[in-house]
């Protein structure tokens, strides 16, 4: 898999509006003349904002290898609110979104391969589901493997966490941990206006867009349940279905996940 395409550089740190928000609603305002120029330019990428857990592939020497091979690390982010960092944070990497902003500052932690939390038919195989999704990733094409060169492989990749165990769940996904690599499926957005946004939120069930500049690197996002009369909101208030959403993120997931014990 080429991963020339620039959005999979995204570090994962802060991310703008294009909007303004007030009393938790977009108004007709940019929040800064760079939104406004992403926003704008339809040479800009607009691809799909995805409701879960933005997390972190970094490629890392396999501890045990002799051969200098390489493995996929997966982190989740973390905010230290401040704080010092944990020991093992990975810090976020170098891009044009900041790691702290106002009271947050942002992180990795690896996640343990054999994390399992909860008990019963809450038992979440977090660790062996995930990096298993991460080897079918691989062998399918979906990621690059860690090994290649590095103008095939980047040597990070940011990700969406999704599925049955991530906020929600709103995109139905058939599994409990998959994996939404940031801009792989990509939203046709004919006219930027503030008023063409807000029909697009009224009329398509996502969770947003996010805009991407491909000269400064720059990204701004949209939540559409941030206009009003939002049709993502209003379905996400209903019980979860295929429905919920229109347009389906295209999520990695392990050929045979964990289940969980009776």
């Amino acid at each position: 898999m080429s991963l020339k395409n620039p959005m999979v550089s995204f570090n994962g740190g802060k991310m703008d509006h294009v909007f303004c928000i007030k009393e938790g609603a977009y108004e007709p305002a940019f929040t800064c003349e760079a939104a406004q120029r992403c926003f704008e330019d339809p040479n800009s990428v607009a691809s799909l904002k995805v409701h879960g857990e933005c997390c972190l592939l970094v490629s890392r020497e396999k501890p045990e290898s002799e051969g200098a091979e390489f493995e996929w690390i997966f982190a989740t982010r973390y905010d230290a609110k401040q704080k010092p960092l944990p020991e093992d944070a990975i810090p976020v990497p170098h891009g044009s979104q900041p790691a702290t902003f106002q009271k947050h500052s942002y992180c990795f932690l690896p996640l343990p391969k054999d994390k399992v939390v909860g008990k019963g038919k809450r038992k979440s195989h977090q660790g062996p589901d995930t990096y298993a999704a991460i080897a079918a990733g691989v062998a399918s094409g979906a990621l690059p493997d860690p090994n290649d060169d590095a103008i095939t492989c980047p040597p990070h990749i940011t990700v969406e966490w999704v599925g049955r165990k991530h906020q929600g769940n709103t995109d139905h996904v058939e599994a409990d941990h998959g994996l939404y690599v940031h801009g792989s499926t990509v939203v046709d957005v004919p006219e930027r206006s503030w008023e063409a946004a807000q029909r697009m939120a009224q009329a398509v069930s996502i969770e947003g867009v996010v805009f991407y500049d491909t000269v400064t690197g720059e990204r701004f996002k949209l939540r559409f349940d941030n206009f009003s009369d939002s049709l993502f909101a209003k379905k996400c208030k209903q019980p979860i279905t295929e429905e919920t959403t229109s347009l389906k993120p295209k999520v990695i997931v392990a050929a045979e996940a964990v289940s969980n014990d009776p």
